[in-house]
């Protein structure tokens, strides 16, 4: 399931396109179909060759060496499929870090960040070196989960356990959302809808969210069911302090924020 999480980061680009509606979704469709066939096919390529319980998540290359010495290959294959891995990890931080950021940037410049931060500020790339480093010191932090908890296996299930289970929150408070606005507004217009106007509708709109909410319960209780008590204690305690505290900010916002943030910018452009 974490293949898939992360794409609507995406939508920030959205702008850039020609008929973005269309484009778009025709884009995320194919996007999420290329994903799941690739990795069917690469997890049977994979389970081939190594054996159960053997598998090294800290070696990526686990399986190309040890297809490469089955049919005996030269090592530098390995290498340059070490360096391609790089190259494609290097570019997918690059949106992942990038994506988030200009909607952080997007919602400071609204009064939903204290002004003090400087979220709202950005470089001539239109790039925000406050969010950046923020996100910078928060991945340093969880990588240390690598150097307290023995084996790394355990600690990369861990990490990823917990930021599935994040973002699953996120989807869940999207598909309330969805709801409450579709009964508040319902003849809103909308550059894309779910379901017709009227009734009929309404019940797609239900069905769509209940399906997503039924896959969210099911695939993450099965992954936390899986995992080790301590790794349930974990993933429960990362989840909930990422979780709460933007709520804290939330909490302590103050009106003020945002004129703030604009007298700041004014004063930047001068």
């Amino acid at each position: 399931m974490f293949i898939f999480t992360g794409i609507e980061m995406s939508s920030v680009y959205i702008t850039r396109l020609k008929n973005p509606v269309k484009t778009y979704l025709k884009g995320i469709f194919i996007a999420l179909i290329f994903l799941f066939i690739v990795n069917i096919l690469n997890a049977f390529v994979v389970a081939n060759v190594i054996p159960s319980g053997k598998m090294e998540l800290n070696n990526i290359a686990q399986s190309i060496t040890i297809y490469c010495q089955i049919l005996g290959l030269p090592h530098f294959i390995v290498n340059l499929f070490s360096l391609l891995v790089f190259i494609g990890v290097a570019v997918q931080l690059s949106a992942w870090a990038s994506g988030p950021a200009k909607t952080v940037v997007a919602s400071a410049r609204k009064g939903y960040y204290p002004p003090k931060f400087r979220f709202w500020k950005t470089n001539k790339f239109d790039v925000s070196k406050a969010v950046i480093l923020t996100q910078s010191t928060i991945i340093s932090i969880f990588a240390f989960f690598y150097l307290l908890i023995p084996g790394v296996n355990q600690a990369f299930l861990m990490l990823v356990n917990a930021t599935t289970v994040l973002y699953c929150l996120v989807y869940i408070i999207m598909g309330i959302a969805l709801l409450k606005l579709r009964q508040l507004k319902p003849e809103l217009a909308r550059p894309f809808r779910i379901g017709k106007k009227g009734s009929q509708g309404n019940a797609t709109v239900w069905m769509t969210v209940g399906i997503l909410f039924a896959t969210i319960i099911i695939s993450v209780g099965l992954t936390l069911k899986a995992g080790s008590l301590v790794n349930l204690i974990a993933v429960i305690g990362i989840t909930s302090i990422m979780f709460l505290i933007p709520l804290g900010i939330e909490k302590i916002r103050k009106p003020e924020w945002e004129s703030e943030v604009a007298q700041q910018m004014e004063k930047e452009e001068k």
